[in-house]
């Protein structure tokens, strides 16, 4: 054994072999979506990929538009469907 320190990076391993240095995907895509609706963006988009890393990425955004959607904004699935429409007067 050499003893020499290994840094993990990106995701959340179950079982790191030292140390792990990870972000939240959920947590990347809600910051993401708030970004750009407290911009005043009215129909912030999400374009990645479905499944994975992704889709975590995708859960997050639309949660936080959600919460506190754009006016006028839509949040769609990528697929053209939208998941959740916001249109709220001023």
């Amino acid at each position: 054994e050499l003893d020499i320190p290994i840094v993990e990076s990106w995701a959340h391993a179950r079982d790191p072999i030292d140390m792990l240095v990870a972000f939240s995907n959920v947590d990347a895509g809600r910051l993401a979506a708030g970004h750009l609706s407290e911009r005043g963006f009215r129909q912030p988009a999400f374009i990645g990929r479905g499944s994975g890393r992704g889709k975590l990425r995708l859960q997050g955004f639309a949660e936080r538009l959600a919460e506190q959607p754009p006016r006028g904004g839509e949040v769609g699935d990528g697929d053209g469907d939208v998941i959740q429409t916001a249109d709220h007067a001023a």
